[in-house]
């Protein structure tokens, strides 16, 4: 399996109305995609691990789903 090495993100400053800057960083597009394709590969892995009522950072779910349907339940 080959290696993969992340390049440095390009950073740059924003002004702020109190005259103080806030970094933002711009990751290239290279990183993106592999990011998403390890992402299109581990997520169906793990994805068969969590339970039904799991709902945090998981596709097509949000935690105020979850309200939502223990308000319905109830």
């Amino acid at each position: 399996m080959g290696s993969y090495r992340a390049h440095p993100a390009r950073r740059t400053y924003i002004p702020k109305a109190d005259g103080t800057q806030r970094p933002l960083s711009v990751w290239c597009l290279e990183d993106k995609i592999v990011q998403q394709a390890v992402v299109k590969v581990l997520e169906p892995i793990y994805e068969e691990d969590f339970v039904g009522f799991s709902y945090g950072f998981r596709p097509g779910r949000a935690s105020t789903m979850r309200w939502t349907r223990s308000m319905s339940v109830s």
